[in-house]
């Protein structure tokens, strides 16, 4: 099962249409859309809103075998549809690395989850919305990482008002790009792609569960970014503490 999470009904509305979704029993408190491939949660809009709708349906009706997907609008100084390679949360602080396909045609951007509507900035390279990151947190609790992915729309590049009938028709503009996504995410292998063993690295840092997650990561965003994690590594690794080794992750984080 493909679970899909949208903020807005006018995000979802294409999907539903296309995939000929049919609204379920109100089994949560958010309406349900499904077949026998799909499930489409309609979240609300903000972090709050998102990591409960995400938790509720996950929790009730997932299995480690599912795939999750984030379908939504943005904002930025960019036009059209990507993929996001790197979240990054501006209310707690958190960095995540999305999985990204070895082979895919889409644009790629790192996106920024924001507490309020994003008001613009023409520095700004980054995509920003107010879901992803909770999107994210929340469903790793049921699915690994690899099975979660990011589709984002350009909508606005200056916080300016964006009416339901705007997302509606930017979503139906760029429908086939949607489904090719989903196509793509649904057919998402990886068995011909070599991908850094982090043993060695995991044991010189003393790594925890949890360290040695964010190490795979990052390996294997650098990895598909054509780069290597040891480029971005100190040449002395061995360390004393989890501590000494947690500092260095932090550190590699920030690099990329």
């Amino acid at each position: 099962m493909v679970f899909i999470f949208t903020a807005l009904y006018a995000e979802a509305e294409e999907i539903i249409k296309n995939y000929a979704l049919k609204k379920l029993r109100n089994m949560t408190k958010f309406t349900l859309y499904g077949n026998e491939d799909i499930c489409l949660c309609v979240t609300g809009s903000g972090v709050m809103r998102a990591s409960v709708g995400v938790s509720a349906v996950l929790a009730k009706f997932s299995s480690p075998e599912d795939k999750v997907i984030n379908i939504g609008c943005a904002g930025g100084n960019k036009e059209g549809v990507y993929l996001c390679n790197k979240i990054k949360d501006n209310i707690f602080k958190r960095t995540y690395y999305p999985d990204m396909p070895p082979k895919h045609s889409f644009k790629e951007s790192e996106l920024i989850t924001e507490k309020n509507v994003w008001k613009g900035d023409k520095e700004d390279p980054c995509l920003h919305d107010m879901e992803a990151s909770a999107v994210y947190e929340a469903a790793s609790f049921f699915v690994s990482p690899e099975k979660i992915m990011f589709l984002k729309i350009v909508s606005d590049s200056n916080g300016e008002n964006v009416t339901k009938e705007d997302i509606r028709l930017l979503f139906k503009n760029n429908f086939p790009l949607v489904q090719d996504a989903i196509s793509l995410f649904l057919k998402k292998e990886e068995e011909n792609f070599n991908f850094t063993d982090t043993s060695k690295i995991e044991e010189a840092l003393k790594c925890t569960v949890t360290m040695k997650e964010r190490l795979k990561r990052i390996a294997r965003y650098l990895d598909i970014k054509g780069s290597s994690i040891y480029d971005y590594l100190p040449k002395e690794l061995e360390c004393k503490s989890k501590k000494e080794g947690m500092k260095i992750l932090e550190s590699l984080e920030e690099k990329i």
